[in-house]
């Protein structure tokens, strides 16, 4: 998985995120909407984690966009979207928008 070695034990997870991507390669063909939470305590991995999915996403040809929040902006709704849409927004011709 990359260049940063493998996840020690975190095969469920991991099979959890391939299952994932397999549905979300598959939703061209089926209608519906998948989605993913990955939560948990403070320095259990889950940043690692999610560096794993998107590195997995992206080999797989999957767009992936990434947001993030402070604690301080945790009132603004869905402001981690935001984030990621205006950093890929801002990157598009606007012809393609």
């Amino acid at each position: 998985m990359g260049e940063r070695g493998s996840l020690v034990g975190r095969d469920r997870e991991m099979a959890a995120v391939g299952a994932a991507l397999d549905r979300l390669a598959s939703a061209r063909r089926r209608p519906g909407f998948d989605w993913m939470e990955i939560r948990g305590e403070p320095g259990i991995g889950k940043s690692r984690l999610i560096g794993e999915l998107t590195e997995l996403a992206d080999a797989r040809g999957h767009l992936v966009l990434r947001g993030h929040g402070a604690e301080l902006e945790q009132d603004i709704p869905f402001n981690a979207l935001v984030d990621a849409l205006d950093d890929y927004l801002g990157a598009v011709a606007p012809a393609r928008r």
